[in-house]
């Protein structure tokens, strides 16, 4: 069985979130979705992806708090009765995809 590594505590924010959103399968499943479909509910993004409510819900949070995606109320605002819809953020998504190809490459290897 793989042995499990301690994050580097010299990785950035932005590396850390990176390799947590983009190592989990269903973290993967649900941003391809939301990419292809914006302002999705999260009833369609369950149709679409296939995973259960509780996994979802998880996943949705993460997103969330790490920024790569966008609900359309506020979290303050949400409760009982009012449907969020979720998109995708391209930039963020570009910014944490950079941060982990640099650091997989190697910045010096960026430009090849």
């Amino acid at each position: 069985m793989p042995r499990l590594v301690p994050p580097n505590s010299g990785w950035s924010d932005s590396l850390e979130i990176a390799i947590q959103c983009f190592g989990s399968g269903p973290k993967n499943m649900v941003i391809a979705f939301l990419q292809r479909n914006p302002n999705s509910f999260r009833s369609e993004i369950a149709e679409g992806t296939g995973l259960k409510a509780a996994t979802l819900q998880n996943q949705i949070d993460h997103l969330l708090e790490w920024g790569v995606i966008e609900s359309d109320i506020p979290t303050d605002k949400r409760g009982r009765g009012r449907a969020s819809r979720y998109s995708a953020d391209s930039e963020r998504i570009s910014l944490l995809l950079d941060a982990l190809r640099e650091y997989l490459l190697g910045a010096d290897q960026l430009d090849k």
